[in-house]
């Protein structure tokens, strides 16, 4: 149990962050993170403890939202939730959590608001640095077009043979004047369809993306097992990575680092808070 200046934190709350923090780490690795716990943990930890301090200032924040804005804010949910099909009984007896909420979000926002007040506008400067810190963010991926013949076991009497086969069929592929013409006839699939399109990568883990992404322009694959089936893919296209210039994606930029101030300064105020607060684990004695 940690408690933050005597309110205690919802268990759930850290399970919770925990569970996000651990899924996008294993989705951008994809590969399984679990003797990472501790270190999750820890994060999701770290991460409750902020908000809670962040909520705790919102309740001393001396600027009420006004009535025109709850009522405003009020109408719009109403309306939300009768499009919704939401019945007036129910948003009656709704009404003042409804109520409630409008005035915490509006109370964040104005608290927000007052927090990046002190922060300069975002200068031309500005932009074009945090374009060059992050281009990696705006890179478009490499893609390759492909062509593929699938050969498969339940069509032969011998998977041995069948490796052979493919085998031969490479050989012969490797010199073919017209590779679609040779794939079309040497493929065993039913549509004859060997024209993949264009492949965005998704998985770098996954055995065909591993292999096609490493390829060269116009090489022919060696054998590949996947899905009991053999594969043979020719890239025949390769489009490179590439940067967007700033002036094509200049809203998403300046939305982007925005974004980023934002955190910061709420990064700030949270450490800033850590340091008058009184944070508390189960293991830990009180001071």
């Amino acid at each position: 149990m940690i408690t933050v200046n005597g309110e205690p934190i919802d268990e759930t709350l850290v399970e919770e962050c925990f569970n996000r923090i651990k899924s996008d780490a294993e989705n951008r690795l994809k590969v399984s993170c679990c003797e990472r716990n501790d270190e999750f943990t820890a994060q999701a930890e770290d991460e409750v403890i902020d908000s809670v301090l962040i909520a705790q200032d919102v309740d001393q924040y001396d600027q009420p939202p006004s009535d025109a804005d709850i009522t405003s804010r009020m109408e719009a949910m109403i309306k939300e939730y009768r499009e919704h099909g939401a019945s007036w009984d129910m948003l009656e007896k709704q009404r003042d959590a409804m109520r409630e909420k409008i005035v915490a979000d509006l109370r964040m926002h104005s608290y927000i608001e007052d927090l990046l007040a002190s922060a300069p506008e975002l200068t031309e400067e500005d932009i074009k640095k945090y374009y060059e810190n992050s281009k990696k963010s705006f890179t478009k991926p490499k893609r390759v077009h492909c062509l593929h013949i699938g050969l498969f076991p339940q069509n032969h009497h011998d998977v041995n043979a069948l490796l052979d086969h493919a085998a031969e069929i490479r050989e012969k592929g490797l010199s073919a004047d017209d590779f679609k013409a040779f794939a079309i006839e040497h493929t065993e699939k039913e549509d004859k369809d060997i024209d993949l399109g264009w492949i965005d990568i998704e998985d770098p883990l996954h055995p065909f993306e591993a292999l096609v992404f490493t390829m060269l322009e116009g090489e022919l694959s060696p054998v590949l097992s996947y899905d009991q089936a053999y594969h043979l893919i020719k890239v025949v296209e390769i489009q490179p990575s590439t940067i967007p210039p700033l002036d094509e994606i200049r809203e998403q930029v300046i939305e982007m680092a925005q974004y980023d101030r934002r955190k910061e300064a709420i990064a700030a105020r949270s450490a800033a808070l850590r340091e008058k607060a009184t944070i508390l684990r189960a293991d830990e004695p009180s001071a």
